[in-house]
């Protein structure tokens, strides 16, 4: 079931100065038929590799393990599982090229993300940037050293960023300039909490405007938190419960509304209002869904704009609510005069009463 909703929220943007190894990912189809040969929960062996690449030396096989090792496409230990980039690999057809040096990196913070790196480049000098003095590696940048991210502002062009090594004489250091912050856009279901982010801004010494790709939420901030922003949630049922609202329009009904929620909470963060598009809605009770029903079948009624007979009333009823969940048994043309909204207007009440009124059968 699906509750949508978009969030926008600001976001820290930087600019890193960093010594760091980093990779540029290329296309390796060699590599990608070994990692695709790796059999599910097993790992990369030597007479893997000599089955996909007949023909070498011992020591070619053995060099060739330690490569895949050394590329970090596959662990450190002789069960050679596949790592996240090696994954990666078998996928895209694509392998990391590994290089240490300084590099300017655009980095995007906030709780919710983490701090992906947006896009890096190698450094010459300072670049004309006017930097504060040499810092610390601030705490809130953790890197995850398997991302393979996409620059933002070349989708063709993937990079992963693996770690700051340390100095002979201490941590890691870096320059560090807090740019404009950038927009975060998430797009989430609440039920599920399923969704995905993107991220917006500008970094003028990077190349000016940008929107990253979308990628995935962490799943846990978000699920289920439909039911503590509106107590009406019906989780088995999958729908706000509501009294029936008057939208029957037509004999014609989405059962989804748009919802406005104020001052709540998600991922640790305090919304003073949130708009939730495409929430799924159904009645309250029985006497609910009989409104709803009612309100439904006279509203088919008058779009048709004529009379109707009892047999074809039933028969309406049968195809405008039936299929829908509002789970309520045929009633008879004459209740539903009764029962009609008082909104109704008043040609669609004379219709109603009409096959009752002239007997009409």
């Amino acid at each position: 079931m699906n509750v949508k909703t978009t969030l926008q929220l600001p976001a820290n943007l930087w600019r890193v100065q960093a010594f760091a190894e980093c990779a540029i990912w290329e296309g390796r189809p060699d590599l990608q038929q070994l990692c695709k040969a790796v059999p599910d929960q097993g790992g990369m062996s030597v007479d893997l590799i000599v089955s996909e690449l007949p023909g070498l030396s011992e020591t070619g096989y053995r060099n060739i393990f330690r490569h895949l090792q050394y590329l970090r496409l596959i662990g450190n230990g002789d069960d050679g599982r596949l790592t996240r980039m090696g994954a990666h690999c078998a996928a895209t057809g694509s392998a990391p090229v590994w290089e240490m040096g300084v590099y300017d990196l655009l980095v995007a913070h906030h709780p919710v993300i983490g701090s992906p790196i947006l896009e890096f480049r190698r450094t010459t000098g300072t670049s004309g940037a006017k930097f504060k003095s040499l810092v610390g590696i601030p705490e809130w940048l953790e890197l995850d050293g398997e991302r393979v991210a996409t620059s933002v502002y070349n989708a063709s062009s993937r990079f992963s960023v693996h770690r700051f090594p340390r100095r002979q004489d201490g941590e890691p250091m870096c320059q560090c300039s807090e740019l404009a912050p950038a927009v975060l856009d998430l797009d989430i279901d609440l039920e599920t909490g399923c969704g995905t982010w993107e991220i917006a801004g500008s970094a003028e010494d990077f190349g000016g405007a940008f929107r990253s790709n979308r990628e995935s939420l962490p799943q846990h901030y978000f699920a289920g938190i439909i039911a503590k922003w509106d107590r009406r949630w019906n989780r088995s049922a999958g729908y706000v419960a509501i009294a029936y609202d008057g939208n029957a329009d037509g004999g014609r009904e989405s059962f989804r509304r748009v919802m406005a929620y104020e001052n709540v909470t998600a991922a640790d963060f305090i919304f003073p209002k949130v708009v939730v598009k495409d929430v799924p809605v159904g009645p309250s009770s029985a006497e609910e869904a009989r409104k709803w029903a009612v309100a439904l079948a006279a509203g088919s009624l008058a779009d048709a704009d004529a009379y109707v007979t009892a047999d074809g009333f039933a028969r309406t009823w049968q195809q405008v609510v039936g299929p829908t969940r509002l789970q309520v048994a045929p009633i008879a043309i004459a209740d539903v005069v009764n029962d009609a909204d008082p909104r109704t207007a008043a040609r669609t009440r004379w219709l109603l009463a009409a096959a009752t009124d002239l007997a009409i059968a």
